[in-house]
């Protein structure tokens, strides 16, 4: 908490690099999408923590990351292992789209953000039981967020409001911080970092169809071309499902 003090301040602050052999690579991607050179699908674990279907609401910053599907016009994910169930066509199911202003051309790739930082903060404070500043940095954290994407300030007070999100210092809990780091860190592989050492606990967020183990995975197998070109010296094989050194 005492290097968070040292820290960023405000969104002018957030980290990112902006030079690239191209555009923005989440734009190509974006681009590719519209070009149906399909790989930018967007989880239903994501989608259905946006679309209402979680927590009851449309949460207002899910129309500035994605697009309506055409069928029926709402928010649809792609369930992981299942793959997008529609004609394969553009928009019949959610996808990473460039109308969010994290895959404009020139956006740059965010490595750390200031809501990020304050969601850091929210835990490591919560964690101290210092509830006062835990729940101001998970506020300022949601409102950082809402900022970045220009969502309207009238919709980031009724968000607010909102049961969940409007819990109080004393009724805060790790499951809340995560709930929005998860949110805050679209785009971002720390996402999944945070989602292992939450132990994959995102309400409602659901195994891959067809899964080859029986829960989650951990880590990442060794490619193949670092066995080929590497092979004396990469470690025996471990289950995909056991925990990294720093997730225990």
């Amino acid at each position: 908490m005492s290097a968070i003090d040292k820290s960023y301040q405000s969104n002018s602050d957030d980290a990112g690099m902006k030079v690239f052999n191209g555009i923005n690579p989440w734009a190509q991607v974006a681009r590719d999408n519209e070009n149906l050179l399909l790989d930018g699908w967007l989880s239903a674990n994501f989608i259905n923590h946006l679309n209402g279907t979680k927590f009851g609401f449309e949460d207002p910053r899910i129309k500035f990351i994605t697009e309506k599907s055409i069928v029926g016009n709402i928010y649809i994910g792609t369930v992981n292992g299942q793959g997008n169930v529609g004609s394969n066509s553009l928009k019949d199911e959610c996808y990473i789209s460039r109308k969010s202003p994290l895959t404009k051309d020139d956006a740059p790739v965010t490595i750390v953000s200031y809501a990020e930082v304050k969601m850091i903060e929210a835990e490591a404070a919560l964690r101290a039981n210092n509830r006062g500043r835990a729940y101001q940095a998970y506020l300022e954290g949601i409102k950082a967020h809402f900022n970045k994407l220009g969502v309207e300030q009238a919709e980031l007070d009724d968000y607010l409001t909102k049961p969940i999100v409007a819990v109080g210092e004393d009724n805060l809990t790790l499951d809340d911080i995560f709930r929005e780091k998860y949110i805050i860190t679209y785009l971002n592989p720390e996402a999944w970092n945070d989602l292992r050492r939450f132990d994959y606990q995102i309400k409602d967020f659901n195994m891959p169809v067809n899964a080859k183990l029986p829960t989650f995975i951990r880590r990442l197998a060794y490619p193949s071309s670092e066995r080929a070109e590497n092979g004396a010296n990469v470690p025996a094989e471990v289950s995909l499902d056991t925990k990294l050194w720093w997730d225990q």
